[in-house]
């Protein structure tokens, strides 16, 4: 029982963690100019998936773990496909962001046709319906059910056959591994040509590479390393790192199988915590405040 409290506490403090951080990268969105393009649009699309994945841990894996329904055990399947279809879609906006950036480093003059702000919700819309459709047909039409495990408490693939093994390996991680391999790849690559690019544009002007720059490129490196080994790890957690521990761990084998869930709330806090320009919006009044500060003490000296 004491296990069983301490994994209901963990849930309801990640998932609870997750939905906040979320809102607050949403609402920054949104109050922030910068962001009215395409890169804020998926960004604001991947929160979204972050919301309602750290929500279905909090209003429906919570209350089963503290007190579980036959009948919502029973189809738990549908919640299960539900989270699918939000995490699938979430590892795809993630490979576009990171698209987004590779092509505005790399292939400067094309960038604006490619992500402008129509084709953009039509590839945030056409993987919205490679989502569901490939979902569906996966875990419903194929049953390859992911249901609600009460041993564990959680999501697990419990009863499925041996097709469904096959078919959920190469699906699920292979496709997902692989996809954010690319990503943080993608990632690096337009780190490396945004720095150098900087370095170029400093070296013409005569200027010297000033703190503010350097810690605005070490804070997207450390952003898109924290994401892509973050994700990948998840993956790998569930697949790989899960079948070996005990089931006596039951702790800490419900937190390897749960990662991949739980990590869209630290994604929320990567994403916020790394952009200077979300967290202006919480923080510029004091930063104004400040400033009038300095410059009245400026003068008065």
């Amino acid at each position: 029982m004491a296990q069983q409290n301490l994994v209901a506490f963990i849930t309801f403090t990640v998932s609870l963690f997750g939905i906040v951080i979320n809102f607050l990268v949403l609402f920054s969105i949104g109050k922030t100019v910068s962001m009215k393009n395409s890169f804020g649009i998926i960004t604001k699309n991947l929160a979204v998936c972050n919301i309602v994945m750290c929500g279905l841990g909090l209003f429906f894996l919570f209350p089963m773990q503290l007190a579980p329904s036959s009948v919502l055990v029973d189809n738990s399947h549908f919640v299960g496909v539900v989270s699918e279809y939000f995490y699938e879609n979430s590892n795809f906006s993630h490979f576009l962001v990171s698209l987004n950036r590779f092509c505005a480093m790399y292939l400067p003059l094309y960038y604006a046709p490619i992500f402008c702000v129509t084709k953009t919700k039509f590839y945030l819309t056409f993987l919205w319906a490679v989502s569901i459709i490939g979902c569906t047909a996966i875990y419903e039409v194929a049953n390859c059910h992911l249901e609600y495990d009460a041993d564990f408490w959680n999501l697990q693939f419990i009863k499925i056959s041996e097709l469904c093994e096959e078919i959920t390996w190469y699906s699920d991680f292979l496709i997902n591994a692989v996809l954010t391999l690319i990503t943080l790849s993608l990632d690096l690559l337009a780190a490396y040509k945004g720095r150098k690019l900087s370095r170029a544009l400093l070296g013409a002007a005569g200027l010297e590479v000033s703190e503010v720059q350097r810690k605005r490129e070490w804070n997207f490196v450390k952003q898109t390393c924290c994401q892509g080994l973050g994700n990948c790890f998840a993956v790998l957690s569930y697949y790989i790192f899960a079948p070996f521990l005990h089931d006596d761990w039951i702790v800490l084998k419900f937190f390897i199988t749960s990662l991949w869930m739980f990590m869209h709330a630290f994604d929320g806090m990567i994403i916020f915590a790394s952009n200077c320009e979300l967290r202006s919006v919480f923080f510029k009044k004091q930063r104004n405040s400040s400033m009038i500060k300095v410059t009245y003490s400026s003068r008065v000296l």
